[in-house]
């Protein structure tokens, strides 16, 4: 049957269309998106707060072990000086010459006729060697191949030169005792450094 209504617009009745309503869905969506949202913001604050407390705990706890820690750094410090100062004693030890052997080298290649004067070595190394030589050729030539000799000798004796990077040849000054003549020399030389 066909239904004729007449009636203007505003005052037909309109009639649903079958379906369910989803407009509470939204709202309900909207506040739910809120509330966790509040609930994130909550457990953000919650977790600061944690760290914050953890944080003053432990800067708590840093500066009561900060006399520690300085008595640990002067240690430190003494130990490191200490051990600058074996380093050094070390090299010393291992750069260090036996002189008592040089001594007994020098006796045993010193030839008869020659005796020393002085022996002296200074900080930086150099040797010097001040002896006397006398003959009873009674010649400057044999006094002076006397103390070649004795250079020669050193030079040739490992156990002797292997400290020393050269030996200068020796210095001559002549002098006369009674009817002897007597040739003062200065032997010099470098000690290697190590």
């Amino acid at each position: 049957m066909i239904e004729i209504n007449l009636l203007a617009e505003e005052l037909k009745t309109k009639i649903k269309k079958e379906g369910a309503d989803y407009s509470y869905l939204v709202y309900a969506g909207g506040i739910s998106i809120f509330a966790l949202i509040v609930l994130l913001h909550l457990c953000l604050f919650l977790f600061a707060g944690i760290r914050s407390y953890q944080l003053g705990w432990i800067d708590n706890k840093l500066q009561k072990l900060a006399p520690q820690k300085k008595a640990a750094q002067d240690f430190r410090a003494g130990y490191d000086l200490a051990m600058q100062d074996a380093a050094a004693v070390q090299q010393l030890t291992v750069q260090r010459i036996i002189w008592s052997e040089k001594l007994n080298k020098i006796s045993l290649n010193l030839p008869y006729g020659i005796w020393l004067n002085e022996i002296s070595v200074n900080l930086d190394g150099n040797f010097i060697l001040n002896g006397s030589v006398v003959s009873v050729e009674k010649t400057k030539i044999g006094l002076i191949n006397l103390i070649n000799k004795f250079v020669d000798n050193l030079k040739k004796d490992k156990g002797f030169f292997a400290d020393f990077e050269k030996l200068e040849p020796p210095f001559t000054k002549a002098r006369v005792v009674g009817d002897y003549d007597i040739l003062d020399f200065t032997l010099g030389g470098q000690l290697k450094t190590k």
